[in-house]
C-alpha cells in the first residue's frame, strides 16, 4: 500500500501531518509528501518521502495570485498522482481542496481524505460551492475544530486534535514555574497579526519582570519594531525548522496566542500553541470568546485578554496572576483533558483510517 499527503503550503507549517505519518509508518505504509517549495530550500538528494515542487512563490504577493500559481501546477500534480499509484490522498488544507478540487473529483473519487484546518475563504460562494462537490466525494474527512463543522457541507467529520505527538515526545513537563528570573512568553510558529503583537510589545516591551521570545517566520518585522523603541528584553528568531521546535518550546513559561478575534475563522480555530500548552501544563494567552480560549480555560491554563480595549488593563494583572498559578494542578487537569478528549479523538480517527486501509484490502 502507498499514501500521499498533498498540500500546497510549505513543508515548515506541516508540522500535523505527523498524525498520519505516525499511523503510515506504523502499519508499514510507504507514503510520500507533495509540497510547494516556495523558499528554494530543498536540493537534491533530499528524503525518499519528499516530493517538493519549486514555485516562484515566497511570503508576499496576494492570495489571488499565489492561488493562480498553484493551480497552473494542477497537470504536474496530476502526473505525479498518476505515476505514484496511491491508495490514499490525503488533502491538506481546505485551500488545497479547493484548488485541486475539480482534479480529485474527476480522477481520485473516494481515494482522498481531506483534511480542513481553517475557515479561510469558506464564507465565499464558489469556494463553498466547490468545497461541497469535492467533499462529498472524499473518503472521509478531518476537522481541527468541532465549530467548524458547523459551517461545513453536511458530510462525515472526524474532530482530530491537533496534538503533535512527534514534538511533545521530545519534552519533559516543567517542574516548576519561573523563579528568581524574568517570565518567559513565547510566540512559537508564523508571525502574524503584527497590529496585535506590536500592541503586546508596547505593554510589556522594557518590563523587566517578562522576557518576549518571538521564534518563526515573520520575527524580523517584530524585532525591527522593536529596535526601533529601544526594547531591551526581546529574543528573535528568524524561520526555523520543524526539528527546532521541541528545543524552543522548553524554553516558554507562557505561550502567545493573541492572534485576534470578532471573524469565524478566529474564534472557531483551535491553535497548535494550545496543545503545546495543554501538554505542559503551562499558560496561554488568549483572547475571550474564541475556542482556543474555551478550552484552555477549561484545562485551567488559559489567560483571558478581553479584547484590544482590555490588553492594557489584562497584562498589567498577568504577573501577580502567574505568581499564583498552580502548576501541578493545570497538569493535572490537562492529563485528564488529554486522556478523556484527546485520545479518544485519536483513535476514533485512526480507527476511521485502518477501515479505509482493511476496504482496500478486501476489494
Amino acid at each position: 500500500m502507498k499514501a500521499c499527503i498533498l498540500t500546497i503550503v510549505d513543508r515548515s507549517r506541516l508540522s500535523m501531518t505527523s498524525a498520519y505519518t505516525d499511523y503510515f509508518r506504523k502499519h508499514g505504509i510507504d507514503y510520500d509528501i507533495i509540497f510547494y517549495d516556495k523558499f528554494h530550500e530543498y536540493e537534491p538528494p533530499y528524503d525518499s518521502h519528499l516530493i517538493p515542487i519549486r514555485i516562484e512563490c515566497g511570503s508576499e504577493g496576494s492570495s489571488l495570485k499565489k492561488s493562480f500559481l498553484f493551480y497552473k501546477q494542477r497537470k504536474k500534480i496530476r502526473s505525479i498522482l498518476d505515476n505514484g499509484k496511491y491508495d490514499l490522498i490525503v488533502v491538506w488544507n481546505e485551500v488545497t481542496t479547493f484548488i485541486y478540487g475539480g482534479m480529485l473529483r474527476r480522477f481520485f473519487s473516494g481515494k482522498y481524505t481531506i483534511n480542513i484546518r481553517d475557515y479561510f475563504y469558506l464564507d465565499k460562494p464558489f469556494v463553498r460551492s466547490e468545497l461541497k462537490k469535492t467533499i462529498k466525494k472524499c473518503a472521509f474527512a478531518t476537522v481541527s475544530s468541532k465549530r467548524f463543522i458547523d459551517y461545513l457541507p453536511k458530510h462525515e467529520y472526524i474532530f482530530l486534535h491537533s496534538m503533535n505527538d512527534s514534538i511533545l515526545s521530545q519534552l519533559e513537563k516543567p517542574k516548576s514555574k519561573a523563579i528568581n528570573r524574568p517570565i518567559r512568553i513565547e510566540y512559537i510558529g508564523q508571525i502574524g497579526w503584527l497590529e496585535n503583537t506590536f500592541q503586546f510589545l508596547d505593554i510589556l516591551g522594557n518590563d523587566s519582570r517578562f522576557e518576549l521570545l518571538f521564534y518563526g517566520i515573520g520575527s524580523e518585522k517584530v524585532e525591527e519594531y522593536a529596535k526601533e523603541r529601544n526594547y531591551n528584553n526581546i529574543r528573535v528568531r528568524g524561520k526555523f525548522p520543524q526539528e527546532k521546535t521541541a528545543e524552543y518550546l522548553k524554553e516558554a513559561d507562557i505561550l502567545y496566542n493573541l492572534y485576534g478575534y470578532g471573524n469565524i475563522h478566529l474564534d472557531s480555530a483551535l491553535s497548535i500553541k494550545l496543545y503545546y500548552a495543554i501538554f505542559l501544563g503551562i499558560p496561554i494567552l488568549t483572547y475571550a470568546g474564541t475556542c482556543t480560549d474555551d478550552i484552555a480555560c477549561q484545562c485551567g491554563i488559559g489567560y483571558t485578554i478581553h479584547g484590544s480595549e482590555g490588553i492594557k488593563h489584562d497584562l498589567e494583572k498577568l504577573y501577580e496572576w502567574y505568581q499564583q498559578y498552580n502548576l501541578e494542578r493545570a497538569q493535572s487537569i490537562c492529563a485528564n483533558f488529554i486522556d478523556n478528549e484527546i485520545e479518544k479523538s485519536k483513535a476514533l480517527f485512526q480507527k476511521r483510517l485502518t477501515d479505509y486501509m482493511e476496504g482496500l484490502k478486501n476489494d
